[in-house]
């Protein structure tokens, strides 16, 4: 049906693939459900997701549920961090030979752009000690399209990508990325934060400054200031250069925002997904005749045997 709103799938970051992978859902079925594709520094109103026809919604952790919860009546539950699901259904495990750090710049995305001095980025990057080179630098799809990964090449990094992020096979390109590294840093909070240290790879804050500029007029421009209710949290935590390890704190962090000890089973999310893919699909046919008359006549003539369509 052309007009079902369970056509309408997001396939970031391979996190469709993914529920498909740990759930047993048909690969020949749409999703019926909207999810998170990372995680998110704020607290703010999830209005994307709000926006959604679907009638379940998956989240990451209790700190997500709780925000949906005050703004939706619809049923959501915890899925945990699909990547930490991704690694632990593959068994992905840092690599033997591990060595150096893959940085992370804070990335851009369509309507918005990471600020900072790549210059001094890469200036700060080279005056790590021996301990953390060689050092490459992952860029984001958005800052390529920027020419960002240019100035990063000029100053004479290695420069990786997990590449398009619709592209199904962008989960298995990130791991392969940081397994091979023994540390990770960025100068700002992102998903990879939680993804590496996660598998054991210690994580650092460090270099410029960085902050977000909206292209998007309708993105209210104090949203920038609300983003430390959570983020500025973790990057506090995580901002422990030169001493760098993976300490306590940051593992019941890190345990608390992936969300995998309070996910739900694989066997309750098929359950979850089929019941509310069938009810979906019923749904839609019912608001089908209210929503698009004209083409419910047309269908409902062409079908009906009253009907000689050779005559027409």
């Amino acid at each position: 049906m052309s007009d079902s709103s369970l056509l309408d799938e997001d396939k970031k970051y391979s996190h469709n693939r993914i529920i498909r992978l740990i759930s047993g859902f048909p690969e020949n079925r749409p999703l019926p459900c909207r999810y998170e594709h990372g995680h998110c520094p704020s607290n703010d109103k999830p209005v994307n997701d709000l926006k959604s026809k679907k009638n379940l919604m998956l989240v990451f952790n209790r700190r997500r549920l709780t925000l949906w919860q005050k703004y939706s009546k619809k049923k959501a539950y915890i899925i945990g961090s699909l990547f930490v699901q991704y690694r632990r259904f593959k068994n992905i495990c840092k690599a033997d030979a591990a060595s150096g750090t893959v940085a992370f710049p804070l990335h851009s995305t369509l309507k918005e752009e990471g600020v900072f001095d790549r210059e001094e980025y890469c200036r700060k990057l080279k005056e790590l000690p021996e301990t953390f080179h060689p050092i490459k630098i992952c860029v984001h799809e958005h800052d390529i399209q920027r020419g960002f990964d240019k100035i990063y090449r000029g100053k004479g990094f290695e420069i990786v990508t997990a590449g398009i992020r619709e592209n199904p096979d962008f989960v298995d390109k990130f791991y392969d990325i940081v397994r091979h590294c023994k540390y990770a840093t960025s100068n700002a909070f992102g998903s990879y934060l939680f993804y590496t240290v996660e598998m054991g790879i210690p994580f650092f804050i460090y270099g410029p400054e960085a902050s977000i500029r909206y292209t998007d007029r309708d993105i209210p421009i104090e949203r920038a200031t609300r983003e430390e209710e959570y983020g500025g949290y973790i990057e506090r935590l995580f901002s422990t250069y030169p001493d760098i390890q993976i300490t306590a704190q940051q593992r019941i962090a890190v345990a608390e925002e992936t969300g995998i000890e309070d996910a739900i089973s694989s066997d309750q999310l098929h359950q979850l997904l089929m019941s509310h893919y069938w009810r979906q699909r019923l749904e839609d046919a019912i608001r089908f005749p209210f929503r698009h008359p004209k083409k419910f006549l047309q269908r409902l003539l062409y079908k009906c045997p009253l009907v000689n369509r050779s005559e027409s």
